[in-house]
């Protein structure tokens, strides 16, 4: 029996690990991104983006079009762009000051690239996807667990004049980058099993379009604060 050499195995086992840990990841830095008073705010936009279900569906539509954007092209190594670009995004305030307000948009797009990253490798390959799907599921179900192991830094939107009230990196920096390292690492070595530009588009406008309408019918019908609505907003 022919011994499989470690960039074999990689492509092998990889993928399904950077999915599990990808989905992981991506919904942990949604769900931890929730502003504290946004139910209480009242600033028209600002209401708005502050939201849940805001921050679950920008990282859909990111998330969509990146998987679009990375199978037209078929190429590993702009998937480990966007894995690297996400977790910049979702650790930039660790490094410079970032409102509650604004933080919320910007780590769901840095969630969302990190989450294209991840499923890159997995398009042909249905353990990885099985994978991605239950680490975004079970992180956003079971997330409130996190609080038996931690103390949540709160996040609020309503601040005194001149005071913006920066916020910490939803995800420690320590953990994001091992993440990148093994999510852009798979990436990189992947080789999906299609030919670049093989994606329907249907899916892709879908996966669009659904989060927004979602997210605008929670608007109209002032559903801003079930739990279970934001969940399927993530998903």
């Amino acid at each position: 029996m022919q011994q499989r050499s470690p960039v074999q195995i990689a492509q092998l086992y990889g993928p399904v690990a950077s999915a599990l840990v990808g989905g992981v990841v991506a919904a942990y830095a949604v769900a931890e991104s929730r502003v504290d008073d946004f139910s209480f705010s009242d600033a028209g936009v600002i209401s708005v983006v502050i939201t849940p279900q805001w921050a679950g569906a920008t990282a859909a539509v990111v998330a969509a079009v990146g998987v679009a954007l990375l199978h037209r092209w078929g190429r590993g190594g702009l998937a480990s762009v966007f894995a690297v670009v996400g977790a910049l995004a979702i650790a930039l305030p660790a490094f410079v000051p970032v409102s509650a307000q604004i933080s919320v948009t910007l780590n769901a797009i840095g969630a969302g690239a990190f989450l294209a990253a991840a499923a890159f490798p997995t398009k042909g390959h249905r353990g990885a996807q099985t994978a991605l799907g239950l680490g975004v599921t079970t992180t956003t179900l079971y997330f409130g667990a996190a609080d038996l192991w931690r103390d949540r830094v709160p996040r609020w939107s309503l601040t005194l004049p001149g005071d913006s009230y920066p916020v910490p990196s939803t995800v420690p920096v320590w953990i994001l980058l091992a993440a990148t390292l093994l999510v852009g690492g798979v990436a990189a070595l992947a080789r999906p099993n299609q030919e670049p530009g093989d994606i329907d588009a249907r899916l892709v406008k879908l996966g669009v379009v659904l989060p927004l309408v979602f997210t605008a019918l929670c608007v109209w019908l002032g559903s801003t604060t079930s739990p279970g609505s934001w969940v399927i907003a993530v998903v």
